[in-house]
């Protein structure tokens, strides 16, 4: 049996409204079984999602719950730069609060309205890498955030003792603002829902007529 493989590879750049802007990678795997004289053609996609350069104070419009934030920061832990980042209702409507990651010794967190200034938390297992991706994410009842793909957060604002906490972060977030007081923040995307790679198609053609094209 012989088969011979060939693989066609396209990188695609495509831009979404200025924000954001990824790279399609198509793979097209043609096996050439000269026994058989089949021919099968496997097609692979893979997104990529660009990064943006961040800028304090521009607002992000964004569904919150249908997909999570990543920023991207490069800080040293004990250098005391922050993420600050705000969050509305959509179309420029109620303000709900912000969150603080601060890169203090050991690095501590603040989720407004549900977390006292005096006595600010302090994350475990943060990964030690200092090139460190953030994947904040939310749900009508909790926050989550993810450093390195790693959870370093969980926090049931649905269950606090605070009011506030509870119906402010029960509302949709429409409007993500990176603060003016950001120190540590160098850029961010949307994730995108369906990145990674996948099999858009597998075909097979059996019985033909091989030529010298294909061989």
């Amino acid at each position: 049996m012989h088969t011979r493989l060939l693989l066609f590879v396209a990188l695609v750049t495509s831009g979404w409204g200025g924000e954001q802007d990824g790279k399609l990678l198509l793979m097209s795997f043609k096996g050439v079984n000269q026994t058989t004289k089949s021919l099968r053609i496997i097609t692979i996609a893979s997104y990529f999602s660009g990064w943006t350069d961040i800028i304090p104070g521009q607002a992000i419009h964004h569904d919150l719950q249908a997909s999570p934030i990543q920023i991207q920061t490069d800080s040293m832990v004990g250098s005391s730069e922050k993420i600050a980042i705000g969050f509305q209702t959509a179309n420029w409507g109620a303000y709900l609060g912000f969150i603080r990651l601060i890169f203090t010794d050991p690095p501590t967190y603040l989720i407004h309205d549900c977390i006292a200034y005096g006595n600010l938390p302090v994350f475990l297992n943060l990964p030690t890498e200092v090139q460190k991706t953030w994947t904040i994410s939310k749900t009508s009842t909790y926050w989550k955030i993810d450093c390195n793909n790693q959870e370093v957060l969980l926090y049931l604002f649905a269950s606090s003792s605070n009011t506030k906490c509870v119906t402010q972060y029960s509302r949709d977030v429409g409007i993500v603002t990176i603060k003016s007081s950001d120190t540590a923040s160098d850029k961010y995307r949307i994730k995108p829902a369906d990145s990674g790679t996948l099999v858009v198609s597998t075909k097979q053609y059996n019985n033909l007529v091989l030529n010298r094209n294909l061989d």
